[in-house]
């Protein structure tokens, strides 16, 4: 029962956007591979299942990942007691025990050479022998959850199959508590329904494109959506997601871009079009992991504790802009806030003074030509624009340019829609911004960027 990777490829591709990032497909491959190893002509429903935990469990990467990924191995070292032998691969193995039996099952040395478990191959091994065995979890009665428990030939239960990780978990989806079980189920068939097809069987469960339509459907707790967000348009079709920007050379401007682009794949490559609708709906500020991001450009960009994407009477944006700036090396020469309207009246007052040691000059629209590494300005009140600042104090909005098109600029803010989004802003004839409305915010500056 071979696989044919081309028709496996096309049918599942619109669970992850509608295309490919080369790491997704070298992931993908080294599990059909290790099927077809370990476990040639064997139950498809495995197979899906396998796919469709490390699609979860590597937020869609399909990479192995370290545990908590979005946190530093200091952060690892302080705060797990099983340091260094805490979670990695495509599911999570822990602790220096299973780290000893995983080495022995797939011919490697894990103990003192823990990083090991992050080679795909390896991860893939671990990641097979441990689900058909058992090694994760135990039952009351000490019988494992494994996949023979789970899907046999009179047992088909891919949302009981969750305890082979993990026990009870709920995901906030839309505002609504969703059991994760039926949410990794959810992606089960839609990985089911395209290798059915890759062998040339009748698909007997749903295709992808089914399951990703259903993110403009309501989230209930019988029939949850799989998006992470309700999008604010309906999706008639799969959304292309916008191509990844191009970085400026050199300095400052390209950290800026690789920083704030990554932050926007973590967050599930959230797209806006020209008229401010979703294209694309990523991971909400609410979410488990992702809340704690947004605390993080609390802390780290801002130096406010305690928040996180939970508090929402507090918004985020400026926290972020200000996170991504002072990551990528602006140091003293950006004016760190959780309020827009400082750094950007300030960086008036600099240009206005021709501060030369100012990281960003606030400049009218008409003014300079937009390039990746500015940062545009809104205001969020009546009667801001450049003139009238209210003394520093009001409503904005602001977000980083990006790249740059011959008709349009992409930019990328915090808390658009509840995520990091990246949207396109158009461009005048003669390559400047026009000032203009949308969504309610007034566009009427641009902060140069003179850091390089």
């Amino acid at each position: 029962m071979a696989l044919v990777r081309q028709t496996f490829f096309d049918q599942v591709r619109p669970l992850f956007g509608g295309s490919f990032k080369q790491p997704q497909v070298d992931g993908l491959d080294a599990i059909l591979t290790q099927w077809e190893t370990r476990l040639p002509g064997g139950d498809l429903r495995w197979l899906a299942y396998m796919l469709a935990t490390a699609f979860h469990e590597t937020n869609q990467q399909m990479q192995p990942v370290r545990e908590a990924y979005w946190l530093s191995e200091d952060w690892r070292r302080t705060h797990l007691s099983y340091y260094p032998y805490y979670g990695r691969g495509y599911v999570q193995l822990t602790h220096k025990d299973n780290y000893q039996r995983a080495g022995t099952a797939v011919g490697r040395n894990l103990v003192d050479h823990p990083d090991d478990a992050l080679d795909a191959e390896v991860a893939a091994s671990v990641m097979f022998v441990g689900m058909e065995q058992g090694w994760f979890r135990a039952s009351g009665d000490g019988k494992r959850h494994s996949l023979p428990r789970y899907f046999s030939a009179t047992v088909d239960d891919p949302d009981g199959a969750r305890k082979i990780i993990n026990g009870a978990e709920y995901k906030k989806v839309g505002g609504t508590k969703v059991l994760l079980a039926t949410i990794i189920s959810q992606y089960h068939r839609a990985f089911l329904g395209a290798l059915q097809a890759s062998v040339g069987a009748a698909p007997a469960a749903v295709p992808a494109a089914a399951v990703l339509a259903a993110v403009a459907a309501p989230v209930v707790l019988a029939a949850p959506a799989i998006a992470t967000a309700p999008a604010p348009a309906p999706a008639a079709a799969v959304p292309t997601p916008a191509p990844a920007p191009a970085a400026a050379a050199g300095g400052y401007a390209q950290r800026m871009v690789q920083i704030a682009g990554g932050e926007w794949e973590f967050f599930g490559r959230q797209t806006y079009d020209l008229a401010g609708h979703a294209t694309h709906v990523g991971h909400s500020e609410g979410e488990d992991g992702w809340a704690q991001r947004v605390g993080r450009y609390f802390l780290e960009g801002t130096g406010t504790p305690n928040i996180d994407g939970t508090n929402t009477d507090w918004a985020w944006s400026a926290a972020f802009v200000s996170w991504v700036a002072k990551q990528a090396g602006a140091g003293t020469r950006f004016r760190y806030s959780t309020q827009h309207s400082v750094f950007i009246a300030l960086g008036i007052r600099d240009y206005l003074n021709k501060r030369a040691d100012a990281g960003f000059w606030t400049m009218r629209l008409n003014e300079a030509k937009p390039v990746a590494g500015d940062i545009i300005c809104w205001g969020r009140e009546a009667g801001i624009d450049y003139d009238h600042q209210a003394g520093g104090n009001y409503k904005g909005h602001s977000d980083h340019v990006v790249a740059v098109e011959a008709n349009q600029i992409w930019v990328m803010g915090g808390n658009v829609g509840n995520s990091v989004t990246k949207r396109p802003i158009p461009l005048n004839a003669a390559g400047f911004l026009d000032p203009h409305t949308m969504g309610g915010e007034n566009l009427f500056g641009l902060m140069k960027n003179r850091l390089g």
